[in-house]
């Protein structure tokens, strides 16, 4: 029998120093990220990041990070935007393998486990 954990953890990004909580990946969040990517299909692209963020971070959060207004770098918008995006989209399976493989990574430095290949790991499994 396959166990399906079903608790889902918040995802948090951290940037300049301070974490952030993002939104949960709910129905309405989807419908209102999808909105926004048709109203501001044909605007400049900062005006959909903007959109997006204040959707996935709260209003104290976007005070926080955006507070110059029409004086904003906009590659900084755009890599605050890009890194908040993936971190939303991240699913948990993705998070569960890459936790997993840090920890074997830290357990072989310090010299506690063997290193096993994927192709090992495959015929072990089959």
């Amino acid at each position: 029998m396959k166990r399906i954990e079903t608790k889902i953890d918040r995802v948090c990004v951290e940037i300049e120093g301070r974490v952030y909580v993002l939104a949960e990946k709910t129905i309405a969040v989807a419908e209102a990220l999808r909105h926004v990517r048709r109203k501001y299909r044909d605007a400049p692209g900062y005006r959909l990041w903007l959109a997006e963020l204040r959707i996935l971070l709260d209003k104290r959060a976007m005070n926080k990070l955006f507070s110059y207004g029409d004086r904003e770098n906009l590659d900084r918008m755009q890599r605050i935007h890009g890194g908040v995006l993936r971190a939303f989209e991240y699913n948990a399976a993705q998070m569960e393998e890459e936790r997993l493989a840090a920890a074997l990574r830290q357990l072989c430095r310090a010299g506690e486990a063997p290193v096993i290949s994927r192709s090992d790991a495959q015929e072990r499994e089959g």
